[in-house]
């Protein structure tokens, strides 16, 4: 997938799909999964043009998205796509090396230039029904323990506002689905993340 300069490259390895392009970092499977169904789903809904000059108008030329498939190493498909069309649910595409533009349904730019990329953000994925005890140590302390009655607070959280259930349920369903932001492949010397000395950890079982 190349866009406005950037080139993604995502690739199926044994161990599932990958962002080559990036260190070879697990990729979002469901991010790849939603855009290799849209593609085999995609259906042509008519020509919009065949003159090459309208490419720009359609941004089906260098500032819609390259798209390059592959299996097993040998060419399947490259095509562009480009801006919205008439309605939500239509793009414009043209097939490289073709002139025509396509209305297509199903697909659109967004898919392939997902602003938070295709790495997997994935911290921890848990049901939260299967979550019995949250400890957190360092500059707070606090726990929240599992009972037949519903989640106690001990240690500072005594006296916090999350000692109620509602609040302690909320903690924990954030925890169980917890997500990064983004991610700081390269960090300069000068910046202290303070990971070294944390200000707090928690654990959860």
């Amino acid at each position: 997938l190349t866009h406005t300069g950037k080139r993604t490259e995502l690739a199926r390895r044994p161990e599932g799909w990958v962002v080559a392009s990036e260190g070879n970092f697990a990729a979002d499977t469901a991010a790849v999964g939603t855009l290799l169904r849209s593609v085999r789903a995609a259906t042509f809904q008519g020509i919009a043009s065949t003159n090459p000059e309208n490419r720009s108008k359609f941004e089906v030329d260098t500032t819609g998205v390259q798209v390059e498939l592959s299996a097993g190493g040998n060419p399947v498909a490259a095509f562009v796509v480009g801006k919205g069309g008439t309605d939500f649910t239509t793009s414009y595409l043209r097939l490289e090396g073709e002139d025509a533009v396509r209305v297509v349904r199903g697909v659109n730019r967004n898919m392939f230039t997902r602003p938070q990329g295709f790495r997997d953000r994935t911290i921890l994925a848990a049901d939260p029904a299967t979550l019995r005890f949250l400890q957190a140590s360092g500059a707070v302390a606090w726990t929240l323990s599992r009972s037949d009655t519903g989640w106690v607070a001990g240690g500072s959280a005594e006296e916090l506002a999350f000692a109620a259930q509602p609040v302690a349920e909320q903690i924990v369903r954030s925890v169980a689905a917890l997500n990064a932001d983004g991610f700081q492949d390269a960090l300069p010397d000068t910046l202290d993340t303070g990971l070294e000395a944390p200000y707090a950890t928690l654990d959860v079982k």
